[in-house]
């Protein structure tokens, strides 16, 4: 279900200019840390568009080469929050986990599951000073915007 999300996702933001060279640059998602959910997201996205884009997946183990418009995190990197945090401090990634505390402390989109159902909060803020512009749609739909 996170992989739908993800996907989703990206139909409700905008990326800075600069960040694609041509019309044909995909945008990339990537995977950080060894997740099921990579394997989800790239069944989910094949042959994929998003924001008239081709979608991409990448599974990565280092976030300093984690090259990539959105990274999910997994949970089990919580030890390494915050120093993947400052490692994407200001560039325009959009930043998901569903680490605890992931978006009160600086990440952009974190799932939480509510009775059983998979929410999100959404760090409004950080996605500004990253340089993305989320959608009302999309802020609307958050548990929460922060």
């Amino acid at each position: 279900m996170k992989a739908v999300f993800l996907y989703q996702f990206v139909k409700f933001v905008k990326w800075p200019p600069t960040e694609f060279p041509s019309p044909n640059t995909p945008i990339d998602i990537g995977v950080l840390g060894e997740s099921p959910v990579f394997k989800y997201l790239a069944e989910t996205v094949a042959e994929q568009k998003g924001n008239d884009r081709k979608l991409t997946v990448r599974s990565f183990r280092d976030a300093d080469r984690a090259a990539c418009q959105v990274l999910y995190i997994d949970a089990a990197l919580k030890n390494d929050m915050p120093r993947i945090l400052e490692t994407f401090a200001g560039k325009p990634v959009l930043l998901v986990s569903d680490i605890d505390g992931f978006a009160r402390q600086g990440g952009t989109i974190q799932f939480v599951n509510t009775g059983g159902k998979i929410k999100f909060i959404i760090n409004h803020s950080a996605a500004q000073k990253a340089g993305l512009s989320i959608s009302a749609r999309l802020l609307a739909l958050a548990q929460s915007v922060l």
